[in-house]
This record gives C-alpha cells, sequence and structure tokens, in this order.
C-alpha cells in the first residue's frame, strides 16, 4: 500500500507493534495446545502430544516479552528521554484511536519475569525460610505445594502465566492484542489519507509517498 512519505516514522512504529501483536497471538495459540495436552494428562491419559515444559516456558516468555515491548511503545512509564518518548506514545495512541489496554499497560506485566534478579533479592532476602524445596518450571493442573518455591509457573486450567505473586492472565491478554491488532490495521489505513507527525498531531496529508506493508 501507499504510505505518505512523512508518515514513516509512524508506519515504521505501527509495523512493530504489529509484529509483537502477532508474536503474543502465536505464542497464545502454542500455549493453548500446550494447556490442552497438560489437563489431559492430568485425566490420565496420553494424547501423544508433545508440549515439554521448556517450550512452554519459552513461549511464556516470548508472550511477556512481546507485551513489554508494546507497552515501551505506547506508555511512558518513566522511560528516558521523556519529553521525545512522550510525544510519540501521544501521536500513536491518537492514530489508533486511544483504545484502553489495561493489560497491556499494567506494570505487572513488565515486573512478572523481567526483573527476575530484583524480585529474587527480594524474597530471598526477607522471606527464604518459608520454602523447603524448588522446582524450576510447574505446569500440571495439580497446583504447586506452597512450601515450594516455583521459578515458573503456567497454569493450563486456568491459561494463567504465573511467578510469585504475579499472574497474568493470557485469555485477556490476547484478546486485548487482538484488538489492538484491528487498530493497527485502520490506522494503516489512515496514513494512506493522513499525515502522522511522530512529534505532533494528525492533519491532512502531504503528496508524497514511499511504498510500505502493512
Amino acid at each position: 500500500m501507499s504510505i505518505q512519505s512523512s508518515n514513516f516514522a509512524a508506519m515504521l512504529l505501527l509495523s512493530e507493534i504489529n509484529l509483537q501483536c502477532h508474536t503474543i497471538a502465536r505464542a497464545a495459540e502454542k500455549l493453548h495446545e500446550s494447556a490442552e495436552h497438560w489437563i489431559t494428562l492430568g485425566k490420565g491419559i496420553d494424547d501423544q502430544k508433545k508440549a515439554p515444559p521448556i517450550e512452554i516456558v519459552m513461549w511464556c516468555s516470548a508472550c511477556l516479552s512481546a507485551a513489554v515491548a508494546i507497552r515501551r511503545l505506547l506508555f511512558l512509564n518513566g522511560q528516558k528521554n521523556k519529553s521525545v518518548v512522550k510525544k510519540r506514545c501521544k501521536a500513536l495512541m491518537d492514530i489508533l484511536g486511544n483504545p484502553l489496554l489495561p493489560i497491556l499497560s499494567s506494570a505487572e506485566v513488565r515486573n512478572s519475569w523481567e526483573h527476575l534478579d530484583e524480585r529474587l533479592d527480594d524474597l530471598l532476602s526477607s522471606s527464604p525460610h518459608v520454602f523447603t524445596a524448588i522446582t524450576p518450571i510447574h505446569v500440571e493442573v495439580k497446583q504447586p505445594d506452597p512450601k515450594v518455591f516455583v521459578l515458573r509457573h503456567f497454569d493450563p486450567l486456568c491459561m494463567e502465566i504465573k511467578y510469585g505473586p504475579d499472574t497474568i492472565p493470557l485469555v485477556p491478554l490476547a484478546n486485548e492484542v487482538k484488538e489492538l491488532s484491528g487498530f493497527v490495521a485502520v490506522a494503516f489505513k489512515r496514513l494512506q489519507s493522513q499525515h502522522c507527525d511522530i512529534y505532533g498531531s494528525l492533519t491532512a496529508s502531504p503528496s508524497h509517498s514511499v511504498s510500505g506493508h502493512q
């Protein structure tokens, strides 16, 4: 499709958001498949499918990392060079129609697995005696023993990604991302006839254009 040359920054940033949305959608799809397998195993039935815990952790990490990337593009969140970032966030949200994104904008998404070192320091320096065992990954239908510290937890029944006290509901996140993908598609269409200055506002379109893809 044809994109106004002055809209290059907006096109690039929207393309990045779109890519992260697709990443989350793919990761969520794989986690749904994995959840079905582990629920079946919990009933004592081996469906012969493969959903090893380490791959589940990989898909969880991909999902959360993509959500964090979107959050950083659309929300200020104490980033450096706040003046520029604030303008970029406002311009992108404006062209997207200022959608409500409560899950993507939540700090829990960023904090849950991203700052593992800080979370472990806080936990282990305050109450290490609470736990009697450690397990790196827990994906079974049965909930882990409260005295066992789980480094990575995916709940196949509730479709939740967990770490310590933090819980990220996967289904609402995937639904929110699906809506955002729709807003991005509309924004790309708007860029064909409107000018989006990432450092300013949405106005009438200039005449020059470059090629781009949604």
